[in-house]
């Protein structure tokens, strides 16, 4: 009965992210969600919105509590290590692929709304702070992978993208005000809980609204092996390494969900930007968007029937 009862806590967790999405589907569809829509608010909750959340989240707690060494160090040294195999395989996984597309497709996951849903979902409020320390170093870890693998060089005008991301300042301001133990006045504060709260939801929102059927036909070998890599291959990897050395319970769950993430939606941003092989990277997106919370749920019942989270 016990894994009857971790499905149906995965389902909990993992469901209301999938309903989410597939109510922006249809309102998409419906054309009450247009692209011009999407697209200002997609701007809103990445520019304003969820700087707000993690900002708050992290500078909630004294950095001493949410600053976990261990999962940082293990999250920057596996991400590296996963890219940098991924990369070299790649000219035999995708030949008529951009390299750095498809590494990217495989390793840079959604932490910022898929792994922060999935943690506060699973653990509370007392996960976010650790989760979103984890999120604001394995970003700028993200981009800056990103930048090396798609143009094969680092230039001032990346290296500024990188350091100028607003999911970047308002982890880096929460983390100056955990480390200060500096508070808001009232007001400021409040305002930002309100931005904070819509955060997660409308993000979530406006990814289904931008996912179309349309581009789950006719998937290239790359998609496909991409697909798998990013929902199967690396959160299994991962989990396994984590758990031989000896990570548990909250901190092996944050680790799974953000590792177990979909492709990032930036990720196409990027490969647009800076090649001229982005397609594959859109397609992606939404079948491992698609696919994720099944994943996930499977993933997080099997750890929780193991004893493990």
């Amino acid at each position: 009965m016990d894994i009857f009862k971790n499905m149906f806590y995965a389902m909990e967790v993992t469901c209301p992210i999938l309903i989410v999405l597939l109510l922006g589907m249809f309102l998409r569809q419906k054309e009450i969600l247009t692209e011009t829509l999407i697209a200002s608010t997609n701007k809103l909750v990445f520019q304003v919105a969820i700087p707000a959340f993690l900002f708050l989240a992290i500078s909630a707690k004294p950095i001493t509590e949410t600053f976990d060494s261990a999962l940082i160090g293990y999250g920057i040294v596996f991400t590296v290590l996963a890219a940098s195999v991924t990369w070299l395989l790649a000219p035999v996984l995708a030949k008529n692929e951009h390299p750095g597309v498809f590494t990217q497709n495989v390793f840079r996951s959604n932490m910022g709304i898929f792994g922060l849903a999935l943690s506060f979902n699973a653990f509370g409020e007392a996960a976010l702070a650790q989760a979103g320390v984890y999120l604001a170093v394995l970003t700028v870890l993200y981009n800056v992978l990103s930048v090396l693998m798609l143009s094969r060089s680092m230039s001032q005008k990346a290296l500024k993208t990188v350091l100028t991301n607003p999911l970047i300042v308002g982890c880096l301001l929460g983390l100056l005000f955990s480390a200060k133990q500096w508070s808001l006045p009232g007001i400021i504060a409040k305002s930002l809980a309100y931005l904070a709260d819509i955060a997660l939801p409308m993000a979530l929102f406006c990814i289904g609204g931008s996912l179309t059927l349309g581009s789950l036909n006719s998937l290239p070998k790359a998609v496909l092996t991409a697909t798998v890599g990013r929902l199967l291959l690396l959160p299994l990897m991962a989990v396994l390494c984590a758990v031989a050395l000896g990570f548990r319970g909250v901190e092996l769950g944050i680790l799974f969900f953000m590792m177990a993430a979909p492709t990032a939606s930036v990720a196409f941003v990027m490969a647009q930007q800076m090649t001229a092989d982005a397609a594959s990277t859109a397609q992606v997106i939404a079948v491992s968007t698609l696919l994720a919370p099944i994943t996930i749920a499977i993933g997080l019942s099997l750890l929780t029937t193991l004893s493990l989270v």
